[in-house]
């Protein structure tokens, strides 16, 4: 690529003078590049990436909570219907067995549990992105957004996808790394 001074018409002796003293026509600035008159472009800090991944973490703070009200919602469905959620069930339409009915009324107990779970993980995730904190679990929990554990999992893959991309973008990364502590208090 040419340099800018291989164009430049305004060239002369003095300039040529001064460009000997400048280590091969860098300028001594270092907030300008060699080779253009432009402003170098620095790297984005911390404030930069808590701004980038600000919409994407608050999206999955409200899939989060959105999950839990599903749980609760899902958990006061099955009181209420009570046995006769189970003797309803279009997947398992004949299910006089006892073993068969055992097994629902476990998935009962388990399944807004599973649920509640799913939710608390997908909340703290948004939280910590939003913070910047534990890039790792945010990206699990944006991957667990993903996964079919729930009706929100509908809502959690675009949202997924959308987190774990601008999870890692290189100045992002950088901006969930902590400086390290001064060692003097």
């Amino acid at each position: 690529m040419p340099r800018h001074d291989d164009y430049d018409d305004r060239r002369d002796d003095d300039y040529d003078d001064h460009r000997d003293d400048r280590d091969h026509g860098r300028r001594d600035d270092d907030d300008h590049d060699d080779y253009d008159d432009r402003p170098r472009r620095r790297r984005k800090g911390r404030q930069w990436a808590a701004e980038k991944v600000s919409l994407p973490a608050i999206f999955l703070m409200i899939l989060g909570g959105l999950g839990l009200l599903f749980a609760i919602a899902r958990t006061i469905g099955d009181q209420v219907m009570g046995d006769e959620a189970l003797n309803n069930n279009p997947f398992f339409p004949n299910n006089n067995d006892p073993k068969m009915k055992d097994f629902q009324k476990s998935m009962m107990v388990i399944g807004p549990i599973l649920n509640v779970i799913w939710a608390i993980i997908v909340f703290l995730g948004g939280l910590f992105m939003k913070q910047l904190k534990h890039r790792g679990f945010v990206i699990f929990s944006f991957v667990w957004a993903m996964l079919p554990c729930s009706l929100c999992c509908l809502l959690g893959l675009p949202l997924g996808i959308w987190g774990i991309v601008a999870v890692n973008n290189e100045d992002v990364k950088r901006g969930f790394r902590v400086p390290p502590r001064s060692e003097t208090y």
